[in-house]
């Protein structure tokens, strides 16, 4: 999972304004990193967002968890630096 920054869907859920029915579905699914996160910085949102990403495709799919039982699969977060064009993996 790559999480980016300034991410723009981060900015908007942390603004929390009426996006629509769609967007704000999607937005939705930030929501937890913005609770957990001590920053109300998108970019800080990004990071949290990325990693309870990767916990939730482990563990909402049989199929990924047992992949990665089997050490045929890795799900590493990340997030890349639109600035200097690094991407860092949080491991």
């Amino acid at each position: 999972m790559l999480g980016h920054q300034n991410c723009g869907a981060v900015t908007a859920a942390l603004v929390g304004n009426n996006n629509g029915k769609n967007l704000d579905h999607l937005l939705n699914f930030i929501q937890p990193a913005i609770s957990i996160t001590d920053s109300k910085k998108a970019d800080a949102v990004s990071h949290v967002h990325a990693e309870l990403t990767v916990e939730k495709l482990m563990n909402d799919s049989n199929i990924i968890t047992k992949a990665i039982e089997n050490e045929a699969l890795k799900i590493i977060p990340a997030y890349y630096n639109l600035e200097s064009g690094k991407v860092d993996f949080f491991e």
